[in-house]
């Protein structure tokens, strides 16, 4: 089958659009575009006061906080069975300066799917697939002042694996943005393999009178993004997945993700100006996906999703996102 051109998709949204909404309109009638449910223009740029940034704001995941003193090190318990080790003077001013008394350590973790959505996050190395066992956003911080690791020192994540049966082959990625993180919508970030001597292993956490609990063990030398993960080869052929929306649903207020059934694996749908839509590239047809679409238009929040089991040759798909509280869709993204 010949591969559906990009004119094609333009001209099949265009007028599906516009058909449905010279329907609903009199001859008489004008949209109000003070209000953002008639707005209907994509950008190349997102602004600065786009929707989809206030829905980040909305959907993103808690950020934890705690401290230990850098002279003595520490161990810092976190949420979700997540643990961060530090040996004495791990930490450094950014001129090299030693740094004494406590150091407080900021925390997002994204161990779920549902997680990495809420962080719009990807399971890329850009354009290979990924399968994610557990991905970490840390800094430090004393008086406000960020702080960086000291030359050629480490610091170990663990943390319990959710499905409790940690996998082999994991490797350590370290997050390549395109504006600070974390910061929602980022077109640009990518994971890349760390080279640093970084690494990840598993432990066993005994339990008295219950199951011992199975986790991972990161080995990092690096801040900022943090993950465990290992590419994903298939070998079914692949195909560029199209989400169309209607009309008012743009990429000003709208974010939509493919999520793997059975992997942890989540990748961003990302705007496509040309033809009004949302695309991913190279996507394997054989793997069973769920599409998911989430929008803020004015105080609101909408959302939809698609359960495919084949994405096809063309992989084309509409969306209809109706409108939803934001706590049944938190509800929903954190059950995947």
């Amino acid at each position: 089958m010949q591969r559906i051109s990009k004119h094609i998709i333009a001209a099949f949204f265009l007028f599906t659009g516009f058909s449905s909404c010279k329907k609903e309109l009199s001859g008489n009638a004008t949209l109000n575009m003070a209000n953002a449910l008639n707005d209907t223009i994509w950008t190349r740029l997102l602004p600065a006061n786009a929707p989809v940034k206030a829905l980040f704001d909305s959907i993103s995941p808690r950020t934890y906080t705690a401290s230990f003193n850098n002279e003595s090190g520490g161990t810092l318990h976190f949420g979700g069975n997540v643990d961060l080790i530090f040996q004495p003077g791990s930490f450094v001013r950014a001129n090299g300066a030693a740094v004494t008394g406590d150091v407080k350590i900021e925390l997002i973790k994204l161990l779920t799917k549902g997680e990495m959505i809420k962080a719009m996050q990807a399971t890329l190395y850009y354009n290979t697939l990924l399968e994610s066992a557990g991905a970490f956003f840390v800094k430090a911080f004393q008086n406000n002042q960020e702080l960086v690791l000291a030359p050629d020192v480490a610091y170990l994540i663990q943390y319990i694996d959710p499905d409790n049966s940690p996998k082999t082959s994991m490797q350590v990625y370290n997050g390549k943005e395109g504006i600070p993180a974390p910061a929602g919508v980022d077109p640009e970030f990518t994971w890349i393999k760390s080279t640093d001597g970084s690494m990840v292993g598993s432990f066993i956490r005994s339990s008295q009178g219950g199951q011992d609990q199975t986790g991972y063990e990161i080995v990092s030398k690096k801040l900022n993004w943090v993950c465990a993960a290992k590419q994903s080869y298939f070998n079914s052929g692949t195909s560029h997945l199209t989400a169309i929306l209607p009309l008012n649903f743009t990429n000003k207020n709208t974010v939509v993700f493919a999520v793997f059934d059975e992997y942890k694996t989540v990748v961003p749908l990302y705007s496509d100006y040309a033809i009004r839509a949302f695309r991913a590239p190279n996507l394997p047809r054989s793997q069973k996906m769920t599409l998911i679409s989430i929008s803020k238009i004015n105080q609101d929040f909408y959302y939809d999703e698609k359960d495919l089991s084949d994405i096809g040759t063309t992989g084309i798909f509409k969306l209809r996102p109706e409108k939803k509280p934001i706590k049944d869709i938190l509800e929903r993204l954190t059950s995947l």
